[in-house]
């Protein structure tokens, strides 16, 4: 085969496998930068390509491999997609501690999570599908399996990879799936490669049986660095029943609570007048209109992952809402003491909170 493809295109000399055909790394001569070629392996039908590529198309994510372009080569198609240059999770280094693993995790699980939003299920995730760039950018790839959620969410028969794939997926005739069978195939993932590889029987056999798989002497090093929260998210999402599975954003948002644990700040402005930071070192504010005659208190606390409604009393609103002990609040809000019948005798705090981020 030519060096030179559609024109732009040309070929470095390295090249693998991909799940549905050969790939080529090649310099786009154009903008100069490296991208994946993809062609069709002689046998793989057309329809497994144009899958990937609406898939690919509808999605937008730092966790997900980018389409570039769909270009032919002696009439044969090929998509050009973003350039990933590091291992796959099958090969890369097993994390060691807990916030290698977070960091693992909520990649994986904010990659699906967009994916899920524009309506498509991956239906082939596992190690050999997750992907590392040079930056340590975790990246999911290989679509073909790709479906559209509600449309055309069925197969004739058992297709995915056997260890990965939910046990809904193994039905004779007509198999309809949901997006759990990517949150079952999360958990089987980060079992994979907390054990090396190794996936126990109960969870290869055909169809899986069901039962908390994170356990057991294999995954001891494993339990004993992420929290009992995420072991509590991981071991449900191989619940036997994808409606007792928990969604991606759920694990997502878990995850990244975790990484940012006790690093949140935020600055309490009571009538304009910074009154107090709540942090880590100073956890909770208590907020009381002065006029014993206006029945209304709040305390807002802050727990290390969000700061929430610790009691309120009287007549107090947040953003103009009714509130409740145990509420969360918004990322910026107004506290109002006082109804709207006080008049100008309300007052007003103001709550601004930080958006820690983490590095990966």
């Amino acid at each position: 085969m030519a060096k030179l493809f559609a024109g732009r295109y040309e070929a470095t000399g390295e090249t693998f496998k991909g799940g549905g055909g050969k790939v080529y790394i090649c310099v786009d001569k154009h903008l100069e930068r490296k991208v994946a070629v993809k062609f069709l392996r002689p046998g793989v039908g057309k329809s497994r390509m144009l899958d990937e590529i609406r898939a690919l198309q509808q999605v937008r994510s730092k966790n997900v491999v980018q389409i570039f372009d769909v270009v032919s080569h002696l009439g044969k198609p090929a998509i050009v997609e973003e350039y990933v240059g590091g291992d796959a999770l099958d090969v890369a280094p097993c994390p060691a501690v807990s916030d290698d693993w977070l960091r693992l995790i909520v990649q994986l699980a904010g990659g699906l999570t967009d994916i899920h939003k524009a309506g498509i299920i991956h239906r082939d995730i596992k190690p050999n599908n997750l992907m590392y760039t040079t930056e340590n950018v975790l990246k999911i790839i290989d679509f073909n399996l790709a479906r559209e959620v509600g449309v055309n969410a069925s197969t004739h028969g058992f297709k995915g990879t056997r260890g990965f794939a939910a046990p809904e997926l193994y039905v004779s005739g007509i198999v309809q799936f949901t997006s759990g069978i990517d949150v079952y195939a999360i958990g089987a993932t980060i079992l994979a490669i907390a054990t090396g590889g190794y996936l126990p029987g109960h969870l290869s056999v055909q169809p899986p049986n069901s039962g908390a798989f994170l356990t057991g002497g294999g995954c001891q090093p494993f339990l004993s660095v992420l929290p009992s929260s995420m072991i509590d998210l991981l071991n449900n999402t191989l619940q036997p029943s994808p409606e007792h599975r928990p969604s991606a954003f759920e694990i997502w948002d878990e995850a990244n609570r975790l990484l940012t644990f006790n690093k949140h700040k935020a600055r309490v402005f009571f009538n304009d007048q910074l009154v107090q930071t709540l942090d880590a070192g100073n956890t909770a504010v208590k907020l009381t209109h002065p006029n014993s005659s206006i029945p209304a208190s709040i305390t807002v606390l802050y727990d290390g992952r969000r700061f929430v409604v610790s009691a309120v009393s009287g007549e107090v609103s947040i953003n103009n809402l009714a509130i409740n002990v145990g509420d969360a609040l918004p990322g910026s809000c107004v506290i109002t003491l006082g109804s709207p019948e006080r008049g100008n005798a309300r007052l007003f705090a103001r709550i601004d909170q930080s958006h820690p981020e983490y590095v990966l």
